[in-house]
């Protein structure tokens, strides 16, 4: 039997743990799996690791260890978290730009001996069928992401750092959306809005007040059971946030803020 790559499915959220087997190899085979993946600024991403096949001629990400590469161990998602950009740009910095929603596909490649064997694709979604993104432009801006089946559901506004728009807030938001939550990615500067502030200086708290009021409305989401998430800025405001209105907050997750507000 030809060696080939085994994926549980095609689609695949970004935060489920990949199921991935390579079957058909000798006993105590050694091959290199590969993933690809580009950002949203076309940048290719990529990751490797070197393993060694069981008795039966397989392996399992979940089960058999990485020995080389971009991570070492057991780890069914470390090729997708170990990624690195595949050609450097000193004009932009290392990090994955996305934008929206939309899904990415990564490609997998399993190489033996030095030639490529198989390779197989896979779409990574950030939602479910189930859950609806909604823009909103009033009172406030953002997006919502809600399951249009469920009730009484708990929110979470959740608001980026100093890169402004709705990076990093949006696609948090849409995960977090699978788990059961009502969730806004809240706009709150942003240089290509006109009716928000493009620069980050003196944003009023009432403005997220409004955000909070206006969560706590909507027929779909359990007013009593709203939590506010923050990354970086995002997550010095949250914090700052909550110690005025942390009696209408059921929870405060606040990502690497800074110890001090400037």
């Amino acid at each position: 039997m030809q060696p080939r790559i085994i994926l549980s499915t095609t689609h695949h959220l970004v935060d489920d743990d990949l199921k991935l087997k390579v079957v058909g190899l000798k006993s105590n085979q050694q091959l290199k799996l590969t993933a690809e993946m580009k950002d949203d600024m076309n940048r290719t991403w990529s990751s490797f690791g070197i393993f060694t096949a069981n008795s039966e001629g397989a392996i399992n990400l979940n089960k058999t260890p990485s020995e080389k590469g971009t991570y070492l161990g057991c780890n069914p998602n470390g090729l997708l978290w170990s990624m690195t950009l595949k050609e450097k740009d000193a004009s932009l910095p290392p990090m994955f730009f996305k934008n929206g929603t939309q899904p990415n596909q990564v490609i997998f490649y399993l190489t033996v001996e030095d030639e490529i064997i198989d390779e197989k694709e896979i779409q990574m979604n950030y939602t479910t069928t189930n859950i609806k993104g909604i823009d909103i432009e009033k009172p406030v801006t953002g997006k919502l992401f809600i399951d249009e089946e469920k009730n009484n559901m708990p929110g979470i506004i959740v608001v980026g750092g100093s890169t402004g728009g709705l990076f990093w807030a949006e696609q948090v938001a849409a995960v977090l959306s699978t788990k059961g939550y009502a969730t806004l990615a809240l706009n709150y500067f942003d240089p290509t809005i006109k009716r928000l502030p493009d620069k980050l200086i003196e944003i009023p708290l009432e403005y997220f007040e409004k955000s909070l009021n206006w969560l706590k409305k909507h027929p779909q989401v359990d007013e009593n059971n709203i939590s506010m998430m923050g990354i970086s800025k995002g997550g010095e405001l949250s914090l700052v946030f909550a110690s005025y209105f942390s009696h209408q907050l059921t929870s405060i997750l606040s990502y690497v803020p800074s110890s001090h507000i400037f």
